[in-house]
This record gives C-alpha cells, sequence and structure tokens, in this order.
C-alpha cells in the first residue's frame, strides 16, 4: 500500500507524508529520536490528546486519598525507580516497605531517606522471601491491609533472538513476570482489606518492541497482558490495577543490563543493529533519558487519586510511540526502525556520524 493512497482513505489522512517520515522515528525504543515534527504534532497526535482528556474526565478523578500511615511496599527499591519512589512516597506521608535484596541497600535507605520506610529483604523470584513479605504485612499492619504494590524489580536482557541464551531468558521472565504475579498473589488479600492499588511499572518495550529488544520486550508485552487480565478480574472489589509505561530513563538497569550488543566480527549480520542499538540508544538512555523522579511522581499519583487511570505513558518519546505505533503500517515502521538503527550502527563502526 503506498503512503500517498493512505493519506487519502486512511487515518494516516491526520498527518502528511512528509511528517510521517520525519515522525516516525520517535517509536524507536528507549528514546534515540523523540521529537515529533511537522504536522504530524500539530494535527493528528493533538486530536489523540484530545481523545485522552475525555477518556480522563469521564472515567478518572483527581480527588486525592491521603496517605498518612498507609503502606505501601515497593519492590527493587535499591536504585533508579524504585529508589526514587521510596522517597517520594515516604515524603508524602506513606510507611514504605522496600524491598531490597542486599544489607548494604537497606543500610542506604535508611540512612538517606526521611520518613517511615521500613527496608525487607525481598528478592521477587525467591518464594520464601514473598511469603515472609506478607506474612509480615499482616502482622505489622493489624487487620488494616496494604495500600499499594509498586511492581517495580526489573531486570534487562538484549540481543537477538537467534543469539539469546534461553537460560537467561527463562530467569529474565522468572524476574519480570512471574515474579511481578507472585507479589500480587501473595498481597492481592490485604490489598483488597484496604482498597489498595497495584501499580506495575511496566516500558515502552511492552507497547512498540525494537530489534534487539526481544527478550526485554517480551517480558513487557507480557506484563501489559497480565495487568489488563488482573484489572478485569478484580473490577468490582475495589481494588485498582494500573500500568505506568515510562519512555527513555536514565537509569542504573542499564549497567546491570546482560547485553548482548557485541558484533562477530567485521561481516556479522547483526553488526549494524548492534552497534545502533548499543550507542543510539542504550548509551544515550543512561546518560540522557528523564530523571526516575519523573515516574515515581506518576507512581505517587496512580497511588494518591480516588480513581486512577489503567494507563499512564511517562515521557514525551513514549506518547509520540505509542500514537504513531496507533497510526502506521506495521512494515512501515520495520522499514523506518531497521533502517534508522542501522544507519546509525554503521556510523559508529566506520568512525563516521550518522545523517
Amino acid at each position: 500500500m503506498r503512503v500517498g493512497s493512505a493519506r487519502r482513505k486512511g487515518v494516516l489522512g491526520l498527518v502528511s507524508a512528509r511528517s510521517i517520515s520525519s515522525a516516525v522515528v520517535a517509536i524507536c525504543s528507549n528514546g534515540v529520536w523523540t521529537e515529533v515534527s511537522g504536522t504530524g504534532r500539530r494535527t493528528g497526535l493533538r486530536r489523540a490528546s484530545g481523545l485522552e482528556k475525555i477518556s480522563d474526565r469521564l472515567f478518572n478523578s483527581d480527588v486525592e486519598r491521603r496517605p498518612a500511615g498507609r503502606a505501601v511496599v515497593v519492590t527493587g527499591a535499591s536504585s533508579g525507580i524504585g529508589r526514587t519512589t521510596v522517597l517520594r512516597l515516604a515524603a508524602a506521608g506513606y510507611r514504605v516497605f522496600a524491598g531490597v535484596r542486599r544489607d548494604q541497600d537497606a543500610h542506604r535507605l535508611v540512612a538517606d531517606v526521611r520518613g517511615d520506610v521500613v527496608p525487607v529483604r525481598l528478592d521477587v523470584t525467591d518464594a520464601d522471601q514473598v511469603a515472609a513479605v506478607a506474612a509480615r504485612m499482616a502482622t505489622e499492619q493489624d487487620g488494616a491491609g496494604v495500600h499499594g504494590l509498586v511492581n517495580n524489580a526489573g531486570a534487562t536482557l538484549l540481543g537477538p533472538w537467534e543469539r539469546v541464551s534461553l537460560e537467561e531468558f527463562r530467569q529474565l521472565l522468572e524476574v519480570n513476570v512471574v515474579g511481578q504475579m507472585a507479589m500480587i498473589q501473595a498481597l492481592l488479600p490485604h490489598l483488597r482489606r484496604a482498597g489498595g492499588r497495584v501499580v506495575n511499572i511496566g516500558s515502552m518495550a511492552g507497547r512498540v518492541a525494537g530489534p534487539v529488544f526481544g527478550p526485554y520486550a517480551a517480558t513487557k508485552f507480557a506484563l501489559e497482558g497480565a495487568s489488563d487480565a488482573l484489572r478485569r478480574e478484580v473490577r468490582g472489589q475495589g481494588v485498582h490495577v494500573v500500568l505506568v509505561e515510562p519512555g527513555a530513563i536514565a537509569t542504573p538497569i542499564w549497567g546491570k543490563a546482560s547485553l548482548r550488543l557485541d558484533p562477530t566480527g567485521p561481516d556479522d549480520v547483526y553488526g549494524d543493529l548492534l552497534a545502533g542499538v548499543r550507542h543510539g540508544i542504550v548509551e544515550r538512555s543512561a546518560q540522557h533519558g528523564m530523571s526516575p523522579d519523573a515516574v515515581a511522581a506518576v507512581v505517587l499519583r496512580a497511588l494518591t487519586v480516588s480513581r486512577p487511570r489503567t494507563r499512564y505513558v511517562v515521557g514525551r518519546d513514549a506518547r509520540a510511540r505509542v500514537r504513531l505505533a496507533g497510526l502506521l503500517p506495521d512494515r512501515f515502521v520495520d522499514t523506518t526502525l531497521v533502517g534508522v538503527i542501522s544507519r546509525v550502527g554503521r556510523a559508529q563502526r566506520s568512525g563516521g556520524t550518522a545523517r
């Protein structure tokens, strides 16, 4: 299908062919190219924003609930989004049970955070530790329940599917999907008692899967589906389920990630893609992504408003990718994504600059 005919017949008529070409790079994973230029920003994307505002007025409320003394469990609280969320929630008056895996992380949280913060030893893949946290909630909350569960613990694995270790992928699923569900199963009775919230930290990789992001994207797509199903299952039980979907974040997760981004040689069939993802996405996100506090602020909002949204997309790059992905044909996106990333990779490998 030609873009010209699509403009006349379908949704692509919202934007010009030129603006599509300049804007589609915003879809690229984790914020390498984030600007939306030309007519696309002034017309089609603004219309989508208008629909979101109407939906907010109909189904969401800004009336805030007082957090004083209410308990929230945050997983993956040692660094990045998790740590910043603990800081925000404690400052707002919550009693925060901060899940960490190492004693030094617990000590640092207690020293640095002002407010009611209780570090708990928690590896979401350890069934005994998950059960211990649930038992502690039953004892210490004295029947009051848990106001919120922030499922933030996560890991990253990147690389072409052909070269990904299936054992590492299974472990990634354990952390990013099974571990999240284990926490929900353990705490859902306490959340129901308090009329609480489940806030799952997703990713734009769960909406648009870029090349080489396959393993990580697979876990985030799974979390999207699990969250949608859970939200509908607990409807009417007083429990809200919320997805927070950030774009590019400057977070230590990139330093901890298992990356398969080194070409095997000059003739590697994935060489340009691997170099493009490393230099154009991973390194740029770590250096120039938005602050984790932007996500923490949204988490606080999701916990305090009386009727939260089902999804919060965080970051200009993330919002652009969601809207554009809904407008453009898959093969158009495929061609553009691979083309842009490969061009960056070729420039890096040759010592030049991508144009």
